[in-house]
C-alpha cells in the first residue's frame, strides 16, 4: 500500500509496478499491514479491496485492535483469528469476505511453523496446504504449551509414534 496526496493506493508489483486507488479508505487514518492487509479508522481491507463478514454467522472485525499475523494470509483482533476469500461477481468486480478460524483465541493465537502448526491457549492446528486451502483442523492429543518451534512432536502426538 502506500498513502499519497491524501489518497490510498493498492501497489502491484507483477509484471510492472501498477498503482490501483482503494476506494473509501481514509488516507489519514491508514495503516499498511503485512500480506496483503491494511485497515484504516473504519475497515479492514486485503489486497487493495474492503473486507466484509462471510455471512452472518461471523462477527464484525474490532478494526482498533486488528493486526496481519507475520508469514501468513491470516489476520486477528482481539476476539478471533480471520482469513479471507473471495468470490468474483458477475461485473467482475473482486469482493473479499472473511471467516473465523474456527475456535482461535485471537488475543493468544500464534503460527507455531509456518504452513504447519498455529495455537492458541487451548488448541493447536494443523495448517498445512492442501485441496482447496490450509486444514484449519484441531490436533487432537496436542499441547498448547510444550507446542513450540522447537518441539515440534508435541504439536502433533501422531509423530512421535512414526518410524
Amino acid at each position: 500500500y502506500m498513502v499519497e496526496d491524501g489518497k490510498v493506493y493498492w501497489v502491484v508489483l507483477s509484471p510492472r509496478r501498477v498503482a490501483i486507488e482503494v476506494k473509501d479508505a481514509d488516507a489519514s487514518t491508514f495503516v499498511p499491514l503485512e500480506n496483503g492487509w491494511g485497515k484504516d479508522v473504519k475497515s479492514v481491507y486485503f489486497n487493495g479491496f474492503v473486507t466484509h463478514p462471510a455471512d452472518a454467522s461471523v462477527p464484525d472485525i474490532d478494526v482498533p485492535t486488528f493486526t496481519s499475523i507475520p508469514d501468513t494470509f491470516y489476520g486477528k483482533d482481539k476476539k478471533a483469528v480471520y482469513f479471507t476469500t473471495y468470490v468474483i461477481s458477475s461485473d467482475n468486480t473482486i469482493v473479499y469476505s472473511y471467516e473465523v478460524f474456527p475456535d482461535a483465541d485471537g488475543a493468544t493465537f500464534e503460527i507455531v511453523e509456518p504452513l504447519k502448526y498455529a495455537k492458541d491457549k487451548s488448541h493447536v492446528w494443523s495448517i498445512e496446504p492442501g485441496e482447496g486451502g490450509p486444514a484449519r483442523e484441531v490436533v487432537q492429543g496436542a499441547d498448547p504449551a510444550e507446542c513450540t518451534p522447537g518441539n515440534l512432536g508435541a504439536c502433533d502426538p501422531s509423530l512421535k509414534n512414526r518410524r
